[in-house]
């Protein structure tokens, strides 16, 4: 076995909210949501933010009001 090698697990838990709260809480390093609603992303933005996580747009801009996607990612 290969101990350079790196594995990604994904997780599809169907809600913006939960994705969201856990990178916020460090069991997931990132998030990638798209297509949702402002009510499916603003609430998890501000965990997000107040957590010192990264929340951009698909562009890497960084988020904002209105736009329907999002990329989250945990500092650590």
């Amino acid at each position: 076995m290969n101990k350079n090698k790196k594995h990604i697990h994904f997780i599809g838990t169907g809600s913006a909210a939960i994705s969201e709260i856990y990178v916020a809480a460090g069991r997931c390093d990132w998030a990638i949501g798209k297509g949702g609603q402002i009510w499916d992303y603003a609430p998890g933005v501000l965990l997000l933010q107040e957590t010192g996580c990264t929340v951009t747009n698909l562009k890497g801009d960084p988020w904002e009001w209105g736009n329907q996607e999002l990329v989250a990612a945990n500092p650590n």
